[in-house]
């Protein structure tokens, strides 16, 4: 039993500190966070972007991108497979345009307006990559009780388990 408030801070942050300097990433699961994607993983996330948002600053978005793969695969591989390689990216390829879309037609005012930030497909294609490789390994690093954010979980989940168990408790 700690009573003094300096003892039972210290407790508190040795706690904390053991429980967040836990490494739960251990080689095997490093070894997946660092593979290099392969062609197909790279056409998977190109594919399962929205083709239908707002070009890049360079004016092609991914309906162009999509449309001409046949074209632009080899660039579009490449530019990813180097960034995974090198961890490069060419300049200004993670530059983004902010434009304003006015909401309505007679738009006079800042709040009237909707701001949309033109990103460069390529740039989404690594990202969605990324994503992918840490969806892999989240079951792992997230707790089983955590619901929220994680694919295949519902934060709804936390509603029915609350209660459930205030029910069981009610009846106990």
């Amino acid at each position: 039993m700690l009573t003094e408030p300096e003892q039972i801070a210290d407790h508190i942050s040795i706690y904390y500190k053991n429980l967040f300097s836990t490494n739960l990433v251990n080689e095997q699961t490093n070894n997946l966070l660092t593979l290099i994607p392969s062609e197909t993983e790279i056409k998977e996330a190109f594919f399962s972007l929205n083709g239908d948002g707002a070009p890049g600053h360079d004016g092609f978005g991914g309906h162009f991108f999509q449309t001409y793969w046949s074209i632009v695969k080899v660039d579009v591989i490449n530019v990813v497979m180097e960034f995974f390689t090198s961890s490069w990216l060419p300049p200004n390829f993670n530059s983004n345009a902010l434009v304003q879309i006015p909401k309505s037609p007679n738009a006079d005012t800042v709040d009237q307006y909707m701001p949309i930030s033109l990103a460069n497909f390529k740039l989404k294609i690594i990202t969605k990559v990324i994503a992918e490789m840490v969806a892999k390994i989240m079951p792992i690093l997230i707790s089983n009780h955590q619901r929220g954010f994680v694919q295949g979980r519902q934060i709804k989940e936390c509603i029915c388990l609350t209660s459930k168990n205030l029910l069981v408790g009610i009846l106990l």
